[in-house]
């Protein structure tokens, strides 16, 4: 018995660590991987916000571009009928609307279509202008009558989308 109870009280304060060991063993690790999860999840969100504020960019920037102002200076309604100016300007703004399509996935729902209510509008204006003009006007008739038009109704389109977008992205860095 003696030696029953030796062997006992031997290894059961040896079981007795080996088990606190392992407990201890097995908190760490889950602790490691708690951590490892959160820097991840922080990774995530640093990278889901560089995203999205840069989506909002883009389509800030695409806005500004095809504001009338912008428009006007870089398609130039110089040796052009007013029809011909129209449709080269619905193409350009068009395919601006093209390039930054995708960015929708990074943006609440709200402010692409406020961005796409921006781009018709300001389609819609520039096509009902033409039509209000004389078969044979030119560009630069469209051009001043679309500035004369916004102005009078004071209406940028553009500007309001604009608007939306820069409540929107600054909302992204509220917590």
């Amino acid at each position: 018995m003696t030696v029953v109870s030796q062997a006992l009280m031997y290894s059961v304060p040896a079981l007795l660590v080996v088990v606190a060991v392992r407990i201890v063993l097995y908190w760490q690790k889950e602790k490691e991987n708690q951590d490892q999860k959160s820097r991840i999840k922080i990774e995530i969100i640093k990278n889901n916000f560089a995203l999205k504020l840069s989506a909002y960019e883009r389509c800030v920037l695409f806005l500004e571009r095809i504001s009338p102002q912008s428009l006007f200076t870089t398609n130039l309604p110089a040796n052009k009928t007013a029809e011909q100016y129209y449709r080269e300007l619905e193409f350009s703004i068009r395919t601006e609307y093209e390039h930054n399509i995708t960015q929708q996935i990074y943006m609440s729902p709200q402010a692409w279509i406020a961005l796409v209510k921006g781009k018709e509008d300001l389609l819609m204006i520039l096509r009902n202008v033409k039509n209000a003009l004389p078969k044979e006007a030119d560009g630069f008739a469209l051009a001043n009558a679309v500035v004369r038009f916004m102005e009078e109704q004071q209406a940028f389109p553009t500007q309001q989308a604009i608007l939306v977008l820069k409540t929107e992205s600054n909302g992204l860095f509220e917590m």
